[in-house]
């Protein structure tokens, strides 16, 4: 009988390919974790809005990957929901989701603060003063909503392959 001995495989270089329905399905996790949250604590506030925005941030990335953008070039636009929305509308976001004017202000208020990083980290004064500027949480979570429901069939169809 002979005995075997112990053998290591060193795996080559691979590459992950990054799909809209990769960044659609992660939308839908922080949409989800938003809606877990207890909405009667006040506390909770700035972090259920930093996940309504994250959901947002990676629908509109979703829908960019799905109309044909590079992963590179939805890299480049970072954390930025205005870029995101601005450069998602180029590509009709509007009218394949039916989005109003006032649903992309919605998303485009929380801004400030997403990019900023005023909802991930403690500002005393923003929460004083009742987070001025941002839109009503209900707003907000139906416009964000919308967004990630509205990009799944986009982001899943056939048109939509692995970048």
């Amino acid at each position: 009988m002979t005995q075997s001995k112990n053998q290591v495989v060193t795996p080559g270089p691979g590459r992950l390919r990054l799909t809209p329905s990769g960044f659609h399905i992660r939308a839908t996790s922080f949409l989800e974790c938003a809606e877990h949250l207890d909405p009667g604590k006040p506390a909770w506030l700035p972090v259920r809005m930093f996940l309504y925005a994250r959901a947002a941030e990676l629908a509109l990335k979703a829908y960019l990957l799905a109309r044909r953008r590079t992963v590179a070039d939805v890299k480049g636009l970072g954390h930025d929901l205005a870029l995101l929305v601005q450069e998602a509308t180029a590509f009709g976001l509007e009218v394949a989701l039916s989005l109003t004017g006032a649903d992309i202000r919605t998303i485009l208020s929380l801004n400030d603060y997403y990019q900023d990083k005023k909802l991930e980290y403690f500002e005393l004064q923003s929460a004083l003063q009742g987070f001025p500027g941002l839109p009503a949480l209900d707003q907000v979570r139906d416009v964000v909503t919308r967004l990630v429901v509205g990009v799944g069939p986009v982001s899943n169809s056939p048109e939509a392959a692995p970048l």
